[in-house]
C-alpha cells in the first residue's frame, strides 16, 4: 500500500509543482504593481539588512581560509569530525562559520571545500545539511533589530 503512495506522489510530484508556478505566475500577472513593490521590499531589506549582517562573517572565512588557518584548525578537528560526522577534519571550520553566519555562510564554506578537492560530493551534501542552521546574527540583527524593531527582541 505504501508502495502505491509513493509511486503515485512521484509520478504526480512534476504536475503538482508545475500548477503552483503556474498559479503563482497567475498571481503576479493579476496584481503586477504590488508584486514588484514586495520584490522591491524584499531586496532593500536583503540589501540592508542581511547583507551587511553576513558579510563580515564571510570575509573573516576567506581570509581565515587563505592564510591556512582553517587547514591548520582542520588538523586539529580532525578526529572529532570524523568520529562525529563522519567528515574530513577541514569541515569543522565550515561546520563553527554555519553554526555563526548560518546557511549561507555553511553552504559557501561546503562548496569552497568542494572546489578544492577537500570533500567528496556526497561529504559536501552532508556538510551542507549539516551547516544549515538559523543564523543567531540574522535572529538578532535582522529579525529583533531591524523588522520587530527591537534588538532585545531577537534573543527572545
Amino acid at each position: 500500500m505504501n508502495l502505491n503512495i509513493a509511486r503515485m506522489a512521484k509520478k504526480s510530484a512534476p504536475f503538482l509543482s508545475g500548477g503552483l508556478a503556474m498559479l503563482l505566475a497567475a498571481a503576479i500577472i493579476s496584481s503586477p504593481e504590488s508584486s514588484f513593490n514586495a520584490s522591491l521590499q524584499g531586496l532593500k531589506l536583503w540589501w540592508t539588512l542581511v547583507f551587511p549582517a553576513l558579510m563580515p562573517f564571510l570575509m573573516l572565512s576567506e581570509m581565515l581560509s587563505a592564510s591556512g588557518f582553517v587547514h591548520a584548525i582542520g588538523v586539529l578537528l580532525e578526529p572529532l569530525t570524523r568520529l562525529v560526522f563522519r567528515l574530513p577534519g577541514s569541515a569543522g571550520w565550515t561546520l563553527a562559520l554555519g553554526m555563526t553566519s548560518g546557511f549561507p555562510g555553511g553552504a559557501q564554506g561546503a562548496a569552497q571545500l568542494y572546489r578544492q578537492g577537500e570533500i567528496s560530493d556526497r561529504e559536501a551534501g552532508r556538510l551542507a545539511s549539516l551547516t544549515h542552521f538559523a543564523s543567531p546574527v540574522t535572529l538578532l540583527i535582522v529579525v529583533g533589530a531591524s523588522m520587530l524593531h527591537s534588538p532585545a527582541a531577537g534573543y527572545g
